[in-house]
């Protein structure tokens, strides 16, 4: 017999949310009722939860009231944030859904400040010893001309991007073989000509942003799905993106100790817990480079349920106390997507 969970979810107008709450449904362990929301009212989504509702975006002020009513009028017992901006809002406010008799399903917020933001992140992973990209800080519009400079005579190419910048937004790569600029494979990541960056696109920079400098790291973009419990891994999948630039266009489950023992080394350290997911790329010696550690699980969690590694559902066993037996790799299976229908009752 299945157990009853109740759950809130946010932020499900990404694009395999509806996969993901319908593989939650699906669920062999939990009867799951789920409460979407989401700023906008258009998410399909919507169709699949069990109550939507639209909330005020995570900065603003009323946010966790918002979701605290919600949770309270629906009897909640699990809010599982899925933005950045919402797990770091949520987290500032854990302990007042703890007096409710609800968990948030992320770290604490000195912990989720220090990895929403890529410059800390890496000073942090410095500071414990893991491989970083060849990076700098800016806080000048000079600085940033000079650092691109320096790097252009090492390489081709080079990144400049907004520390705390998600979803491609704020990424400009330069290369020389571009011609002016150009949106990379339809995202909002820029690839510019050094030039033309330098005289059209670097005046236009605000440099209290204190954008950074860094290598350009070598496709493909990789991403390994955690799930941690009291500074342990007790999952840990690495899939490869079939299109870099596109996270929702399929994946390919790999195995790579490298990069686990590297997450097991910022687990133990930081003592994560929950779901969250590391985002890394490669060296040109071909070592695993970390680019995010994410506040939050992937917009593509879904790709690792429907592998066959249901880290959701495990997290709530270990929030009940139960013991979770380890899953081995589902290595070499492509997850890929389609278009599909659905129906349901109106309205």
């Amino acid at each position: 017999m299945r157990k009853n969970k109740s759950v809130l979810i946010t932020c499900i107008g990404g694009g395999l949310s509806f996969q993901f709450i319908e593989l939650l449904k699906s669920s062999s362990r939990f009867d799951y009722f789920v409460v979407g929301v989401d700023m906008s009212n258009d998410v399909q989504a919507r169709h699949v939860c069990d109550v939507f509702q639209t909330v005020p975006h995570g900065s603003d002020p009323d946010y966790s009231d918002r979701i605290l009513e919600l949770v309270k009028q629906h009897s909640i017992e699990l809010v599982f944030p899925w933005s950045d901006v919402e797990a770091l809002s949520l987290s500032r406010h854990k302990d007042k859904f703890k007096r409710n008799n609800v968990t948030v399903a992320c770290n604490d917020y000195d912990t989720l400040l220090t990895i929403s933001n890529k410059a800390t992140t890496y000073e942090k992973l410095q500071e414990l010893g893991i491989r970083t990209p060849n990076w700098a800080r800016t806080s000048t519009l000079a600085e940033i001309s000079e650092l691109v400079k320096n790097y252009m005579k090492k390489s081709e190419s080079v990144v400049v991007k907004l520390p705390n910048a998600r979803g491609s937004r704020g990424i400009f790569v330069l290369d020389e073989q571009v011609k002016d600029q150009l949106f990379y494979n339809n995202t909002r990541e820029i690839h510019a000509n050094p030039v033309f960056f330098m005289n059209n696109i670097l005046p236009t920079l605000n440099p209290l942003d204190e954008y950074i400098v860094m290598d350009r790291l070598i496709e493909p973009v990789c991403d390994l799905d955690v799930l941690a419990w009291n500074g342990q891994i007790v999952h840990a999948l690495s899939r490869r993106r079939l299109e870099s630039a596109s996270p929702n266009n399929g994946h390919l489950i790999e195995r790579h100790d490298l990069i686990i023992n590297v997450a097991e080394k910022i687990v133990e350290n930081m003592k994560l817990s929950w779901i969250f997911d590391i985002d890394y790329m490669f060296a040109t010696d071909g070592s695993p480079i970390i680019l995010e550690v994410n506040p939050r699980a992937s917009g593509s969690l879904a790709v690792a349920i429907a592998s066959g590694i249901n880290l959701f559902d495990d997290m709530l066993m270990l929030l009940d106390g139960e013991n979770v037996l380890s899953k081995s790799c589902p290595e070499n299976t492509v997850v890929y997507p389609v278009k599909s229908l659905r129906t349901r009752s109106y309205p």
